[in-house]
């Protein structure tokens, strides 16, 4: 395991990475699991919230969200976090586009992405669950149902996103994020699976375990792990043990 430290010890949160290496760009130390979490993190913040543009950065979208209040925010320490990061040099100029939010009531959907452009690739940040009731409630009907809207749109986002751009592709997500990060990478079409990185290994496991399990391409890999997961993580497939998975009875 590693232990990521400031002057010898422990950091507490993601604030004190940020601090710690906000002065390092991404060429200049390389993106790490910690870098990982902070871009599937970004996804949770308060979009809807501001007049967001065609091309953003970090920065400027933490200058637009600087002045609401803290009840706009999903979590606790969202707003410091987010103003930590659009001061960071190794943050600040990265580009966030295409910035998609579903809630629907009657479909009961909750859905929210965006893309944040790295150097040479391109990492899809998928929202997990966030304080919404229709949210909390997709989240019980995929301990049933076959598939829930979220996890189709997670597939609609990156066959869309990925036509668009030249550049390779990163996966993340934390919590229901990180379960349609893993459904994306599998239920995307054909040509569009070698253009995500780091996560070979991981889709051909999780592609091996559709077939094993007879299933369609059109169903969701059931009870898929709500775990923070990422297709950049090559420790992904180890992630998604049989041992996770039945067929509903």
């Amino acid at each position: 395991m590693v232990v990521y430290t400031i002057g010898g010890n422990p950091m507490i949160n993601l604030i004190d990475y940020v601090k710690a290496n906000g002065n390092y760009v991404l060429e200049e130390k390389k993106m790490n699991e910690i870098d990982d979490m902070i871009f599937a993190r970004i996804s949770y913040m308060p979009f809807k919230y501001i007049d967001m543009c065609a091309n953003e950065t970090i920065e400027s979208i933490a200058t637009k969200m600087k002045d609401l209040e803290q009840a706009k925010y999903i979590w606790a320490d969202d707003k410091p976090f987010l103003q930590e990061l659009g001061k960071a040099k190794r943050y600040k100029d990265i580009a966030v586009t295409d910035y998609v939010e579903i809630l629907d009531n009657s479909a009961e959907k909750q859905f929210a992405a965006i893309t944040i452009n790295l150097p040479k690739i391109k990492y899809i940040s998928y929202r997990g669950t966030d304080s919404t009731l229709v949210g909390w409630k997709e989240d019980f009907n995929m301990s049933f149902m076959e598939n829930v809207p979220s996890q189709i749109e997670s597939v609609v986002y990156l066959n869309d996103v990925a036509k668009k751009y030249k550049e390779d592709f990163i996966l993340g997500g934390h919590s229901k994020g990180g379960n349609l990060a893993v459904y994306a990478a599998v239920f995307c079409e054909d040509e569009i699976k070698p253009k995500i990185k780091k996560s070979e290994q991981a889709i051909n496991a999780c592609s091996d375990l559709v077939q094993e399990m007879g299933l369609e391409p059109t169903r969701r890999l059931p009870h898929a792990p709500q775990t923070c997961l990422s297709t950049y993580s090559n420790t992904l497939a180890a992630d998604l043990q049989l041992d996770y998975y039945s067929e509903p009875g």
